[in-house]
């Protein structure tokens, strides 16, 4: 009984910090040019849990969060525009009449679409993982990142679709879903990282 009640304990606990961590990076993300910076404190706070015993919250998001506020706010902010022109570009070229440069600049976008979603996937483990401060030597590792174990970026990209999926169907998932989604990407993003030796882990210290 008392084994149990330990098991239960620890896992609510664990289940409560996944929740206090979501809400934080919600929190943290309501102006909307933060959800980058209050992403990677949240992907760092995943990280330090697999590195440690003790699971803390609110002070390893914060030391994430400062600490990578001004690179990773910059980053963000020019590839979500990246992103947001390449999504019109689609829109506008799905409107054109059809003929045969319709179908060639759809699937031209198309494709460089794909080569952005999987070169996002790693944009965020490599400024945890690696100290790279410069953005084109940043994007050039995740961009080679994403080519080494292509089933972990197909995976990645469908679990972060499907939790939007799931968000805007129960939006009551939101209160937690954020956070599972970072623990299971870290997982599959640390595999690639072990499986090249591209890094050595070491401990968080905060």
């Amino acid at each position: 009984m008392n084994l149990w009640d330990g098991k239960a304990a620890k896992t609510l606990n664990k289940l409560t910090n996944i929740v206090l961590l979501n809400l934080l990076w919600l929190l943290f993300s309501i102006p909307v040019i933060t959800i980058v910076p209050a992403t990677v404190a949240m992907a760092g706070v995943v990280k330090a849990w697999q590195l440690e015993e003790e699971e803390k919250v609110f002070r390893p998001f914060m030391h994430f969060f400062v600490k990578n506020f001004k690179r990773s706010f910059f980053i963000g902010a020019m590839w979500l525009m990246v992103g947001a022109v390449l999504i019109v570009d689609l829109l506008l070229f799905l409107s054109i009449p059809h003929n045969f440069l319709r179908m060639v600049l759809i699937t031209v976008t198309s494709f460089i679409i794909l080569l952005y979603l999987f070169t996002s996937v790693y944009i965020i483990p490599v400024m945890l993982h690696e100290n790279i401060t410069k953005v084109k030597p940043l994007l050039k590792r995740a961009f080679i990142l994403s080519f080494y174990d292509l089933p972990v970026s197909f995976s990645v990209v469908l679990i972060t679709s499907s939790a939007v999926v799931l968000v805007l169907l129960v939006p009551i998932t939101s209160i937690f879903i954020g956070a599972l989604t970072a623990m299971i990407i870290h997982r599959f993003c640390y595999r690639t990282f072990s499986k090249g030796k591209i890094i050595e882990v070491s401990q968080v210290n905060l």
